[in-house]
């Protein structure tokens, strides 16, 4: 798919929150980097919470288009989500987990429904468990009795819930 830019804006900025999970941060970034889209489509910007294990300077040389921020304390995950988005360039925020490895085409995938429909709000993705078989969420669903489930939890992943839907809510793990 080719995407619009508007102005000199990139088309979408790639929120990655770090506390405690450096361990997982370089698969993190190399995955995103690693989209099928033209790098001037998106941004990376990563956000050091305070965190206990920090970034050191071999990562951040290693991942150089990045754009390092660093909170003086913990903000908590929406917290700093908020802190990054207002560094954020892109009309479309995406937020990814550190310990999560996006595939080839999710960037492409979950922006697309931005492009076509103007009511979009919020576009989740499909989560899978490591080792990439197994479903953890393909969007969650809410009902009457205050009861909420994941949808597609458990489930062998044949591309069984690749279909775009309206859902109740997505997973702060990786969503725009």
């Amino acid at each position: 798919h080719e995407y619009p830019r508007l102005g000199t804006m990139t088309r979408a900025s790639i929120i990655v929150v770090e506390h405690g999970t450096v361990r997982h941060l370089a698969g993190c970034l190399e995955a995103l980097f690693a989209t099928e889209l033209p790098a001037d489509h998106f941004e990376v910007i990563v956000l050091d919470n305070a965190s206990p294990t920090p970034i050191g300077s071999g990562l951040r040389a290693r991942f150089p288009s990045v754009r390092w921020l660093e909170a003086k304390r913990n903000l908590g995950f929406a917290g700093g989500c908020a802190a990054a988005y207002r560094h954020a360039r892109g009309d479309v925020v995406a937020s990814v987990n550190p310990d999560c490895e996006v595939h080839h085409g999710w960037l492409g995938a979950i922006l697309e429904p931005f492009a076509s429909d103007p009511r979009v709000g919020v576009v989740g993705g499909k989560l899978l468990h490591p080792g990439g078989r197994v479903l953890q969420h393909a969007g969650g669903r809410l009902f009457s009795n205050g009861r909420s489930e994941h949808i597609g939890e458990g489930e062998l992943d044949a591309g069984q819930h690749d279909a775009v839907r309206d859902v109740d809510y997505v997973c702060g793990a990786g969503f725009a």
